[in-house]
């Protein structure tokens, strides 16, 4: 790692020499050692990530090629405005995912098609959860969209059946 002696090395001069500081040329030596440090690092933990998927099963290996891609909710500061507010349970869940950790309170199967249930399983089953809970934000925000359009009473959001004889649809 990058050390104080090369960010402060136009200091030491300055201070040795018994000379004034030249702010500009501190400052900009700084910002050289700080962005060097940055670089190694970021190459040392590149370097750490590759070594872990050599050995890491599939599921393990697709989250450590996101990981470069992923984390910024965990810098930036809440704001309503910009939508970075996350609730307790939101903000343990992302916790828990970036780290690998199962979810807690997560089904232990599928209840689609009764696979086992996983995250990953659960964004691609077709027949389970998370589909028909997409279909189901979809259709209650278009139904709110139809209801601001026209009245409540006019929008439904499950067909209605008639069975029976002499019982007519309107």
């Amino acid at each position: 790692p990058m050390g104080h002696a090369e960010a402060s090395a136009v200091l030491g001069a300055s201070l040795l020499a018994d000379t004034p500081l030249d702010s500009v040329a501190h400052k900009a030596c700084v910002r050289e050692a700080g962005t060097k440090a940055r670089k190694e690092k970021a190459a040392k933990e590149k370097a750490q990530v590759d070594a872990m998927k050599e050995t890491a099963s599939k599921a393990v290996t697709k989250r450590l090629e996101r990981i470069g891609e992923t984390g910024l909710w965990m810098t930036l500061p809440p704001c309503r405005i910009d939508g970075t507010t996350l609730s307790q349970e939101e903000w343990q869940d992302n916790a828990r995912l970036r780290y690998g950790m199962r979810l807690t309170g997560l089904c232990s199967y599928c209840d689609g098609c009764g696979g086992g249930f996983t995250v990953e399983y659960a964004l691609g089953c077709k027949k389970g959860g998370l589909m028909c809970m997409q279909h189901d934000d979809v259709r209650d925000e278009a139904g709110a969209l139809a209801a601001m359009a026209l009245t409540k009473s006019k929008v439904t959001y499950e067909p209605t059946f008639f069975c029976g004889r002499g019982i007519a649809a309107t």
